[in-house]
């Protein structure tokens, strides 16, 4: 039997806003230390505008290279990719893209269905 239909399947919530060192990192560390068997990915990728541009450390971003980086890993499930929205409505977006009972957003791990009733 494969193990992971014992356990319930969990999305992991990962917003990127193309720091590709910073990105590269969380999923490494997590693929290394995880130990739970039934998981998915559910990536953020926002790219930056030219008006977001003028705000941010822009040496930092990588989002070509951020994004070609995401199609090697494992377990994506979605991979939503737009210019940088305000935080609730990223929010938003990973919960309607979440299809398992369970996510996890760092090391917070909630219930969707109660997260859907209270929003």
């Amino acid at each position: 039997m494969n193990k992971e239909f014992d356990y319930p399947k969990i999305s992991v919530w990962l917003t990127s806003t193309g720091r590709y060192d910073l990105i590269k990192q969380d999923i490494e560390s997590f693929v290394a230390h995880n130990t739970y068997p039934n998981w998915q990915w559910i990536i953020f990728e926002s790219v930056p505008t030219e008006e977001s541009l003028k705000y941010y450390n822009t040496p930092l971003l990588q989002s070509d290279k951020t994004i070609e980086y995401l199609k090697t890993v494992p377990n994506v499930h979605k991979l939503m990719i737009e210019p940088w929205p305000y935080w609730g409505n990223v929010a938003q977006s990973l919960l309607d893209a979440t299809d398992t009972d369970y996510f996890k957003i760092g090391s917070l791990l909630f219930l969707n269905q109660c997260l859907q009733k209270n929003l």
